[in-house]
């Protein structure tokens, strides 16, 4: 059985990787695109509520900022 862990540790690595490499390569293409207008965001919100595909879902919340981190500096709420 610890055979199988550790096999499947490493196949997680390698899911991890290409993940982190995706999400690098899609936040500096999401920084490369530019900003929108505001009727062309409404757009894009209107497809992203409607859209079924996880990878194009994930890009169009990329180009209207849904997948940004806060920052813990700036909190929320905090006086």
């Amino acid at each position: 059985m610890a055979d199988n862990k550790s096999e499947f540790e490493s196949i997680d690595k390698h899911v991890f990787a290409i993940a982190a490499l995706l999400d690098a390569q899609l936040r500096m293409a999401g920084i490369n695109a530019g900003s929108f207008e505001e009727l062309e965001v409404d757009y894009l919100k209107n497809w992203l509520n409607k859209e079924k595909d996880p990878l194009l879902g994930t890009i169009i919340a990329q180009l209207v900022g849904l997948r940004e981190i806060p920052n813990p500096e700036q909190g929320e709420g905090d006086e």
